[in-house]
C-alpha cells in the first residue's frame, strides 16, 4: 500500500460507485475497474446464514461427529460430500461405505445440508472388482499383448490393467483374449512388466462413457452405462433421503473436467484423440435432471448443480435443463505479480473505461493474493458474469442468474461456488498463529463478498487439511483432539480457530432480530465514497487513465437486511495482498435508502469482538452520511431504525 503526499484534500471516486459499465466485455482485463461494482443488491440475511458451506475432506480419520459438531456450532450450514459412483458395490450397486454413512448421520444430527457430489473419478470410476494376475513372460513398454497365468473371469472392454502411470483404474483395457494372452487397447505404457510380476487389475461394471462419433462406440454398452449412472443417482438419493428426509440435500454432477475425468472419454483408453465438442455431446446432465424430475418424492426440494463447468467460464444457465438449479464454479485465488503475470488478450480497460489494445501501461506490484480475485477482472474469466442479475455475454452465449427464460418464464440459475479457499502457505505464511488470522480474514471476505453478490452457496475448502497453514477451516489442535476423542469438549475455547470465531459472531449479528420470511429487501445505495488519506494498493503512472489503485475504489459495501428496519452491512477494503495487513483507515460514505433521522448506527469488529468508531455526519429522511473506519476484513455496519 502507498500514500500520496496530500492529506487534507477530500478525494472522491473516479466515477459512480455502481455502474453496469464496470462489467467489461469478455477477453478484456483491468487493474482499475471492479466488475463486482456493476450492481448492488441488498440480500436477505438468510442468504448469508444458509449459504455458508465447507468441503468435507477426511483423510486420516478424525471423528466426523466431532468435526461436524464444531462446524455447525460456529455457523456452517452446508457441507460438500463426495459419494463417488465407485463406492457402490459391484454385485448390487446398493451400498456405500461407512465414512459416507457417518457423514450423513452427522449432517442429520447437526442440521447441516449436504451437497452430494456425484462423481466418477477415473481412479475408482464405477462399481468394480479388483484382483491380481501374474505376468508369465516379460513384456516391454509399448507391447500390445500380455501373457497371464489366468484369464478366467476377464471381460473384454471392461477388464484391464490399473494404475500403470497414474491413478487410473483399467488404464489399459483388454480388447481380446486368446488362451492366456490378452490384447491391449493401446500400447503398454510405463516401464513394462517383468516375468513373474503381479499386475493390479480390475473389472469395471460399466464401459466408460462414449459419444456416437467416438472410437469403439457401442450403443448397447453406452445404454447400459447410462442406465447404471441413473441407478447410481437413485441409490444415492434414496440413501440420503433415508438419513436426512426428502429434499434435505442437494446434488452436484461431476467435479472438474481437468481432473480425474478419463471415464468420460472412452477413446482415451484406446489411445485415440477426442472428437470436437466432446463433453457437450455427453447427455449426463440432462439424464440426471430427468431422473430427478421423474422421482419427486425423493428429489423435490433438491437443487441440482452442474459441475462440469467448474473450471471454465463458458457454461451458462441457458445451456442447462430447467431442472438444473445452479451452475458450479471453482475459483481459487492465484498468487500473481505484475507486469510479469499480465495476461495479454484483446485489451486492457483503463480507469476511464477506455479499451487499450496495446497495453501502454501495466502497473508494477505484487505478489497479490486476494480472496475476491474471481470478482475482479484481473483476468477475463471473472465470476461477476455468472453472479450478476442482468444479462451479459461470453462470446455469443448469454450469462447471468436471470438469463434462462423458457416460454417467457425466468428460471433463475444462481452460482454454487462449491470450492474456494485461502491457503496461507501459498504466500509464505507458515506461522500457525499468523496463518489462522490470515484465514479468518480471507475466508470471511470470501463468504460475505460472494454471498452478497449473488452466490446461492459458498463451500470453503476445506474442513480438515495438513495443518493451520493449509486450507483447513477447523484448527489443527481440534483435529488432533478429534483423532483420539469421541466426546465433544465441555470447553471448546482452546480449539476454536479465529475463522470460526469471526464467522460465529457475524452469524450472531445476522440472526439478531431475524425475520426468516423476509424476501423483498430495500435497495441501499452508495452515492459517494471519499477519504482524506489517498491510500492505494498500487501506483499508477500519474494520468487519469492509469491512476493509483486507490483504496476507496476497492471499498466493498455488502448490505444484508435482517428485518423491515434492521440491516447488517459487512464492509472492508479489498486489499490485493492479504499477507500485508492494512492499518484501519477512515472513509466518508453517503448512503441512500436508510431512514437516517430515526436510526441507531453502530459498527462492530467480529474478529476482535469490539466496537468500531462510526460518526453520523448527516441524517435525513432517506439518506445518511457516515465516517467509518475500515480494515482489510469485514467490519459490520449495524443500522437499526426505530
Amino acid at each position: 500500500m502507498g500514500q500520496s503526499p496530500s492529506e487534507a484534500t477530500v478525494n472522491k471516486l473516479a466515477g459512480k460507485y455502481i455502474d453496469p459499465a464496470y462489467l467489461t466485455g469478455f477477453n478484456y482485463q483491468s487493474h482499475w475497474i471492479y466488475p463486482c461494482r456493476a450492481w448492488q443488491t441488498t440480500q436477505p440475511a438468510n442468504i448469508f446464514l444458509n449459504g455458508i458451506g465447507v468441503n468435507a475432506t477426511f483423510g486420516p480419520m478424525p471423528s466426523i461427529d466431532l468435526v461436524y459438531h464444531m462446524l455447525a456450532k460456529y455457523g456452517f450450514k452446508r457441507v460438500r460430500i463426495e459419494v463417488g459412483w465407485g463406492q457402490l458395490d459391484y454385485a448390487t450397486g446398493s451400498t456405500v461405505n461407512a465414512n459416507t454413512i457417518a457423514q450423513l448421520q452427522a449432517c442429520a444430527k447437526y442440521g447441516l445440508r449436504p451437497l452430494i457430489l456425484l462423481n466418477s473419478n477415473q481412479g475408482v470410476p464405477c462399481p468394480n472388482v479388483g484382483f491380481n494376475r501374474t505376468v508369465m513372460v516379460a513384456t516391454a513398454a509399448g507391447s500390445t499383448t500380455v501373457a497371464l497365468n489366468d484369464t478366467s473371469g476377464l471381460i473384454v472392454g471392461k477388464s484391464g490393467f490399473s494404475y500403470l502411470t497414474g491413478f487410473t483404474m483399467c488404464e489399459v483395457l483388454i480388447t481380446a483374449i486368446n488362451g492366456n494372452t490378452v490384447t491391449l487397447s493401446k500400447p503398454l505404457p510405463g516401464t513394462g512388466f517383468p516375468a513373474g510380476y503381479s499386475a493390479t487389475m480390475h473389472t469395471l461394471k460399466y464401459v466408460p462413457f462414449d459419444a456416437p462419433d467416438g472410437y469403439a462406440y457401442n450403443s448397447a454398452d453406452q445404454a447400459a452405462t447410462m442406465a447404471g449412472w441413473q441407478s447410481y443417482v437413485m441409490t444415492i438419493g434414496n440413501i440420503a433421503t433415508g438419513y436426512l428426509g426428502a429434499g434435505n440435500f442437494d446434488m452436484e454432477i461431476w467435479n472438474e473436467l481437468s481432473f480425474g475425468s478419463q471415464f468420460l472419454q472412452l477413446p482415451s483408453y484406446y489411445g485415440q484423440p477426442l472428437p470436437a465438442d466432446w463433453f457437450s455431446s455427453l447427455p449426463i446432465a440432462s439424464v440426471t435432471a430427468s431422473t430427478l424430475t421423474a422421482h419427486p418424492s425423493v428429489f423435490n426440494g433438491v437443487t441440482l448443480e452442474d459441475g462440469f463447468g467448474n473450471q471454465t467460464p463458458f457454461g451458462a444457465p441457458v445451456q442447462e435443463p430447467v431442472r438444473v438449479g445452479a451452475i458450479g464454479r471453482h475459483f481459487y485465488p492465484p498468487v500473481l505479480s505484475y507486469p510479469d503475470n499480465q495476461q495479454r488478450i484483446w485489451g486492457m480497460v483503463n480507469a476511464l473505461l477506455q479499451v487499450e489494445s496495446t497495453y501502454p501501461f501495466v502497473p508494477t506490484y505484487g505478489p497479490i493474493y486476494m480472496p475476491e480475485y474471481g470478482g475482479t477482472v484481473l483476468q477475463t474469466e471473472t465470476l461477476a458474469r455468472d453472479l450478476c442479475p442482468f444479462d451479459n455475454y461470453v462470446y455469443n452465449t448469454v450469462h447471468g442468474v436471470n438469463s434462462r427464460v423458457v416460454n417467457g418464464v425466468v428460471y433463475r440459475c444462481p452460482l454454487f461456488l462449491s470450492e474456494i479457499g485461502m491457503q496461507p502457505s501459498s504466500i509464505g505464511v507458515t506461522d500457525s498463529t499468523q496463518a489462522e488470522l490470515f484465514k479468518a480474514k480471507g475466508d470471511s471476505r470470501i463468504l460475505t463478498f460472494y454471498l452478497n453478490k449473488g452466490a446461492a452457496g459458498v463451500w470453503l475448502y476445506s474442513a480438515t487439511g495438513n495443518g493451520d497453514w493449509d486450507w483447513e477451516v477447523v484448527s489443527d489442535s481440534f483435529i488432533q483432539y478429534a483423532m483420539t476423542n469421541s466426546v465433544y469438549p465441555a470447553d471448546d475455547s482452546p480449539y476454536v480457530s479465529p475463522l470460526l470465531k469471526i464467522l460465529s459472531r457475524m452469524v450472531g449479528q445476522m440472526q439478531n432480530g431475524l425475520d426468516p420470511t423476509l424476501t423483498k429487501t430495500r435497495h441501499i445505495t452508495v452515492s459517494s465514497i471519499s477519504d482524506t488519506h489517498n491510500h492505494y494498493q498500487f501506483a499508477g503512472d500519474g494520468t487519469n487513465a492509469h491512476p493509483n489503485g486507490y483504496d476507496r475504489e476497492a471499498f466493498q459495501f455488502l448490505p444484508f437486511q435482517i428485518n423491515a428496519h434492521r440491516f447488517v452491512i459487512p464492509y472492508y477494503v479489498m486489499t490485493r495482498n492479504l499477507a500485508q495487513p492494512l492499518i484501519p483507515e477512515k472513509f466518508t460514505l453517503k448512503l441512500g435508502g436508510i431512514h437516517g433521522s430515526r436510526a441507531t448506527i453502530t459498527a462492530y469488529d467480529p474478529l476482535n469482538d469490539a466496537v468500531v468508531p462510526v460518526t453520523v455526519k448527516n441524517a435525513g429522511v432517506n439518506a445518511v452520511t457516515l465516517i467509518v473506519t475500515a480494515a482489510d476484513y469485514p467490519y459490520l455496519l449495524i443500522i437499526q431504525e426505530t
